[in-house]
């Protein structure tokens, strides 16, 4: 995506392996590489620790043994207001966004970006994802799987502007996570090579999530239902549980998972057993699509219809799907196949083949 002279390259660099390699694959093409901390999130976990803490350390470590250029960069503010804040609002209105598909959106590709631009003189911007890039023969972006399929992160980037990715970098796209690791024992770095991976939403870590998400939603009880009709009374523990999540509550004898939330009326509809006909649907509604490819973009605006394959979940088997543009300009997904649990919030992405058209935040009709 960019010339092979040498170019000032900022990498986002969050003390882990795959950012580091990132950064050491660009240094020894012989580009000038800045290694770029992004601090996003500033509170303890509850031993105390905060586990930036431990990132930034090793950051510096990596940097120092690449011989590259390092900056620490402050986003908290931005962080809070643009990623956690909407996602907590949504979260209580009884949606299941994904924060991490925000901030690749609003802070790594635009608040990073601009940061860059400013303050470093420079518009070329790397980060450790399993992705790639390509250009088309009219010279379009295309975004494209990771060559290690049980690392492709294209879902999370999905929604970034495709102008965004234009002077992006994703030097680790064609490598497998296995090489990515030996890559670093070989450069000396055994330390980062061994270092356990961060799992889950980005801000949380390792807590348990319906015990941090408390400490910033108000507790609420919920009439619970059946599917037939049966009222099983109001109950507390459930409000924070999403569609397709087994509901645990006292005395039942069997599974019964979550069909629906309303978060209006305070009522939550369960099924029996994890396949029940009602977790399952065919047909949903997407807003807000965001289109990485101009192609789909194009065939979706003329011939109002698209074919291609989806995921509602990060790695999740592709499903073939048809996609028609609606007067509202919601979109309208009809799948092959039932899909189980596909929940308002969250956030389904088109793919053709290998290639990542783009994604938008899933609703269950064009009124939503």
């Amino acid at each position: 995506m960019m010339s092979n002279s040498r170019q000032v390259i900022a990498v986002a660099m969050s003390g882990g392996v795959d950012s580091t390699i990132a950064a050491y694959l660009l240094r020894k093409q012989g580009h000038d590489v800045i290694g770029i901390f992004m601090k996003n999130w500033d509170i303890t976990d509850e031993t105390g620790i905060c586990s930036s803490d431990k990132d930034i350390t090793d950051f510096f470590h990596s940097c120092s043994h690449l011989g590259i250029r390092h900056k620490e960069v402050n986003f908290v503010k931005d962080y809070w207001h643009q990623v956690f804040s909407p996602f907590i609002n949504e979260y209580a209105q009884g949606t299941t966004p994904n924060p991490d598909i925000t901030c690749n959106k609003i802070i790594k590709f635009n608040a990073l970006r601009r940061y860059c631009r400013e303050n470093l003189g420079t518009n070329n911007l790397a980060t450790g994802h399993y992705a790639q890039l390509s250009t088309s023969s009219h010279g379009h972006v295309k975004l494209m799987q990771a060559t290690d399929q049980l690392k492709d992160q294209t879902y999370f980037l999905a929604n970034v502007d495709r102008t965004s990715l234009k002077n992006t970098i994703f030097p680790i796209g064609n490598l497998l996570k296995s090489d990515v690791k030996q890559l670093a024992l070989q450069i000396g770095l055994k330390k980062i090579a061994t270092k356990k991976e961060s799992m889950g939403v980005c801000f949380i870590g390792k807590r348990n999530f319906k015990r941090f998400i408390n400490q910033y939603i108000e507790n609420q009880k919920y009439d619970v239902h059946t599917i037939d009709g049966q009222y099983l009374g109001k109950h507390s523990n459930i409000f924070l549980t999403t569609i397709g999540e087994r509901a645990r509550i006292g005395g039942m004898s069997e599974r019964w998972y979550v069909v629906s939330k309303d978060s209006n009326r305070k009522v939550v509809t369960l099924a029996p057993g994890i396949n029940h006909p009602a977790l399952y649907s065919c047909n949903f509604c997407v807003r807000n699509a965001n289109w990485i490819s101009h192609n789909a973009e194009l065939q979706i605006s003329s011939m109002k219809e698209l074919i291609c394959d989806l995921r509602i979940r990060h790695l999740a088997p592709l499903a073939p799907c048809k996609v028609k543009l609606q007067l509202s300009g919601f979109l309208e997904v009809t799948t092959q196949q039932p899909l189980f649990a596909v929940t308002p919030g969250q956030f389904a992405v088109f793919y053709s083949q290998n290639e990542c058209l783009g994604g938008g935040q899933v609703v269950l009709s064009d009124k939503s």
